[in-house]
């Protein structure tokens, strides 16, 4: 007898011996995953996996604060104009603020190239900013300012700004 078929016999044996195991009583018919016996070992205190990650009690807590980087224009088309449009990208900042900015910032440049390849090839940056705070609440001081505000996008740099995703051409 060769070697794989040695495998498949202990394979099948022990996918058999779990199915009796778990729905006991003599019953080789399999059941739901859930059958009671199986719920009573895995509630019980003898099964209790250790976690794989320990929390370190002493470590200072990591900032999660967001930053934002929006960029307002007004774009046109042949069939329309479209004045004060917001396009928003927000980044959590791990510490690295001039990172998070400069990040944040070539996510907006794509997304403008992008825009303009696609939709709207004339396009004027009429107000920029960068903040220490998220799109959302931006977008809303925005908004109280001027009402005719348009938010195109609030993008997630966390995303759209990882190295390993993006391709180079």
């Amino acid at each position: 007898m060769n070697l794989f078929n040695r495998l498949t016999l202990i394979v099948a044996l022990v996918l058999t011996s779990a199915v009796v195991f778990a729905n006991g009583e003599g019953n080789v018919r399999p059941e739901f995953v859930r059958s009671e016996k199986f719920i009573q070992l895995i509630s019980s205190e003898k099964f209790n996996p250790t976690p794989a990650v320990v929390k370190n009690e002493s470590a200072a807590p990591v900032s999660s604060a967001k930053v934002c980087a929006c960029q307002i224009l007004n774009v046109s088309n042949n069939n329309e104009e479209i004045k004060y449009v917001a396009v928003m990208v927000e980044k959590t900042n791990f510490g690295e603020l001039n990172n998070s900015f400069s990040v944040a910032m070539n996510v907006l440049e794509k997304e403008k190239k992008q825009m303009k390849t696609l939709f709207f090839p004339t396009m004027k940056t009429v107000e920029k900013y960068t903040v220490y705070s998220s799109c959302q609440a931006l977008a809303g001081r925005l908004k109280n300012l001027n009402n005719t505000l348009k938010v195109y996008d609030i993008l997630d740099a966390d995303i759209l700004g990882n190295k390993n995703l993006t391709h180079k051409k």
